[in-house]
């Protein structure tokens, strides 16, 4: 399902919920579109949801992924749905306390889980900064650290999220003030004032991913 009907839905259930969508490149070539969905779900926290529609060289291929977080931001699951012309996968990420249940399922393969324990000492999950801009600005140099089961390595990564302040950003032919978040050492986020992004950037291990706003669209 598109990320653009995940937010019509979202609205018709009359949940606040913004999206936007933004060019993709990958090591400086286009590389498709992402659409972001973030909003608060009453009784459950927030929810964001990140479809990514890539289509180079090697194929067009479709990924959604949801993430809910309880109010304060204690995780609650992730689902990624990944589409391509031969099949579908469906992981599903459970938090548990300080275990992490993941469940994977090809096409209608049977589903095979796996548990994943967390065993740093005094660990702690929740990442407030997923409520940050809810209409509230946090102050400048605020940090978070926190524990997340990562799909990506199959693994548990601690992850540190830096508020930095304001930054003056170019988008084609204007200059935006935005908000800059810091991920680690490996993510760059600007922001709008209710925590929409106008821009990032990702260091992975085989390049550089970028995504910008679309410009009109937000």
């Amino acid at each position: 399902m598109p990320l653009t009907t995940a937010f019509l839905i979202l609205a018709a259930q009359g949940v606040p919920a913004r999206a936007v969508i933004l060019d993709a490149t990958f090591k400086d070539k286009p590389y498709g579109k992402v659409t972001y969905v973030r909003g608060l779900v009453p009784g459950r926290g927030m929810e964001r949801t990140v479809t990514m529609e890539v289509d180079d060289e090697s194929g067009r291929y479709i990924t959604i992924e949801k993430r809910t977080y309880a109010a304060g931001g204690a995780p609650t699951s992730v689902v990624r749905t990944h589409y391509d012309a031969l099949e579908q996968i469906t992981v599903t990420l459970t938090y548990s306390g300080l275990k992490a249940i993941v469940t994977h399922q090809t096409g209608d393969d049977e589903p095979e889980t796996e548990e994943f324990p967390l065993e740093a000492e005094g660990a702690k999950l929740s990442d407030p900064s997923q409520f940050w801009f809810f209409g509230t600005v946090p102050p400048k140099n605020t940090k978070v650290v926190f524990w997340e089961y990562s799909l990506d390595k199959n693994s548990w990564v601690e992850k540190t999220v830096t508020y930095t302040g304001i930054a003056e950003l170019k988008l084609g032919e204007k200059t935006v003030r935005a908000h800059r978040i810091n991920i680690s050492k490996d993510t760059n986020f600007y922001v709008d004032d209710n925590g929409m992004p106008y821009k990032s950037s990702q260091e992975t291990g085989a390049g550089t991913l970028t995504l910008v706003r679309r410009e009109g669209v937000d």
